[in-house]
């Protein structure tokens, strides 16, 4: 059965070609990226993506399992360089700064950084002061009510004297929150953050982020959150951008139905006044 089209897909790529934005908000943006480029070998993952994020915007990058999510992080973190394009941060090249000067701005937890430590969880969180300390500073009094706070808002104060590589999936996943939290970093890039999370702990990390007003990039792959909790959502296919704008505005039948091959149901809570998605899991496209 041939896939819906979504109406959308061409009024987005052609006003981004165009250099006019859908939905983007009017500030000066805190994050700025503009045509992005990146291949492997011959296949193009990222085609032409542009996106920002104002200060205080919670955006959610969306799409499903190869629709270049994870590589376009992977440039605006600054671990690929684009093959064209540009990212910029507060109006500055990322490129242009060195490493510790980015770390200073930008917070990563990315799929990866859920490695093994051989260090407390205390230290782990330490790590995320390193960009504030001068070469060869000790940790100050500062750094370590900074860690113990950031412990505190991620709910994962008893976890502190416990070594890392004891933990669960989920406990490391709080763990490494709570070290970019203690970077104090302007923007926070979190890719898959609810990962090994259950249900309450991923409500709990995602409240906690709009609680605290945190400007955040996050690719997240369960569509109900993102339409709970994200300001406006990127949705790529197959490396390109094809919508963009407020949850209610991406997140419809359609285009649900075009990208991820499933039908659903969208209605509008009455609690929330946001999109609430029932999927079909027996009606598959």
């Amino acid at each position: 059965m041939s896939r819906p089209a979504d109406p959308k897909v061409h009024s987005t790529a052609a006003r981004q070609r165009e250099g006019t934005s859908v939905n983007e908000p009017s500030a000066p943006p805190l994050l700025q990226a503009r045509s992005l480029h990146w291949k492997a070998a011959a296949a193009h993952i990222v085609r032409d993506i542009s996106l920002q994020v104002s200060r205080g915007e919670f955006v959610g990058l969306l799409g499903p399992n190869g629709s270049g999510k994870s590589t376009l992080l992977r440039m605006i973190y600054r671990i690929l360089k684009p093959a064209s394009g540009k990212v910029s941060m507060d109006g500055q090249d990322i490129w242009q700064c060195s490493v510790r000067d980015n770390a200073r701005v930008m917070a990563v937890l990315a799929q990866e950084n859920a490695g093994e430590f051989d260090l407390c969880v205390r230290d782990v969180v330490l790590m995320g002061r390193t960009p504030h300390q001068s070469a060869f500073a000790r940790d100050s009094e500062e750094d370590f009510r900074i860690v113990a706070e950031s412990l505190a808002q991620v709910h994962a104060q008893p976890l502190t004297e416990r070594m890392f590589s004891t933990l669960s999936g989920g406990e490391k996943q709080r763990v490494l929150m709570a070290r970019a939290l203690a970077q104090q970093a302007q923007l926070l890039v979190l890719d898959e953050p609810t990962n090994h999370l259950d249900v309450r702990h991923q409500f709990e990390l995602m409240n906690l982020i709009r609680g605290l007003g945190l400007t955040t990039l996050a690719a997240l792959h369960e569509l109900p959150l993102a339409a709970h909790y994200c300001d406006r959502l990127y949705l790529l296919k197959n490396g390109q951008l094809v919508a963009q704008g407020r949850p209610s505005e991406v997140l419809t039948p359609e285009t649900i139905a075009h990208v991820y091959g499933v039908r659903a149901l969208v209605r509008t809570s009455e609690r929330s006044g946001r999109p609430v998605i029932e999927f079909a899991p027996d009606e598959l496209l």
